[in-house]
């Protein structure tokens, strides 16, 4: 089996200042899940579109690596060039979207309209 992933990713602030703004630590865990040991390419994005790589020779089962930035970090990557990886689908995090839509309100609203013409559709026959 041959696999890597990125196992965890989380970005805090915490106190001190980078450049002047707030910093961020940003903790990424990158995973050996089989037997090959295959150099890997681990690429972080921060929410002000900066990148930094990190090269991961593979050869611990797990390892933990550390960022420090003025902005949190949006995704984690694993630019695996691995073509026999199983599972592609653990290869990367990424932070969701903030979302300002309301989605149990619609789905709310839907679910009472779909009563009212269940209701309406059943009294005419």
């Amino acid at each position: 089996q041959y696999s890597y992933a990125v196992t965890a990713f989380e970005s805090q602030a915490h106190a001190g200042t980078c450049d002047g703004d707030s910093c961020f630590t940003t903790r990424v865990t990158v995973a050996r899940l089989g037997d090959a040991v295959f150099g890997q390419q681990l690429e972080v994005e921060f929410s002000n579109h900066q990148r930094v790589s990190e090269r991961w020779d593979g050869r611990d089962a797990s390892r933990t690596l550390e960022f420090v930035s003025s902005t949190p970090a949006v995704a984690a990557r694993l630019d695996s060039a691995l073509l026999l990886d199983t599972n592609r689908l653990d290869d990367a995090r990424v932070t969701p979207a903030p979302s300002n839509v309301p989605i149990a309100k619609w789905m709310a609203r839907w679910l009472v309209w779909v009563q009212d013409a269940m209701l309406d559709y059943g009294v005419l026959f």
